[in-house]
């Protein structure tokens, strides 16, 4: 939980100039995208888009704290937790964030843990508003809200 803290922190501290230093020590390809502006930060509303999955993750959490787990799903949901903490944390600096990206896979494995142990003990209302929700969240995203690479234009609107 401690781990999830502090990468909401750095989502919130890290910002491009935070990398500034660096520059002197890059050669100047490199370094361009740092001080030419080559790195950008995100927009609020795609800042929302990750900060919007932290409640599942938190009640993934109290599933892993709550319940005995075999060791392999132990160490998934460790790897899967980590996975989403850094992605959350350099979640401010686009071209870092691209990076850190190669993660989403793994992090995705705490809540298809929590999603699996919520079909095994039926609580199927949760199961589908959590499902719903992510598929609604999915769809706004692509549709309404499209930015970078999900705009295009849509034969519906």
């Amino acid at each position: 939980l401690l781990c999830l803290v502090v990468a909401v922190c750095l989502s919130i501290v890290l910002q491009v100039d935070f990398f500034s230093f660096l520059a002197p020590f890059l050669p100047d390809d490199y370094a361009w995208h740092i001080v030419g502006g080559g790195a950008s930060e995100r927009g609020t509303l795609q800042k929302i888009t990750k900060y919007i999955f932290i409640p599942i993750y938190f009640l993934a959490w109290q599933y892993f704290k709550n319940y005995k787990l075999t060791k392999s799903e132990v160490l998934l949901f460790k790897i899967g937790w980590i996975s989403f903490c850094l992605r959350l944390s350099v979640i401010n600096v686009t071209i870092v964030s691209r990076v850190a990206d190669n993660f989403l896979i793994l992090s995705i494995l705490p809540i298809l843990l929590y999603l699996d142990h919520l079909m095994v003990v039926r609580k199927t209302f949760l199961f589908v508003s959590i499902i719903f929700l992510l598929s609604l969240f999915y769809s706004l995203k692509v549709t309404i809200f499209a930015t970078g690479e999900y705009l295009y234009q849509s034969i519906y609107f």
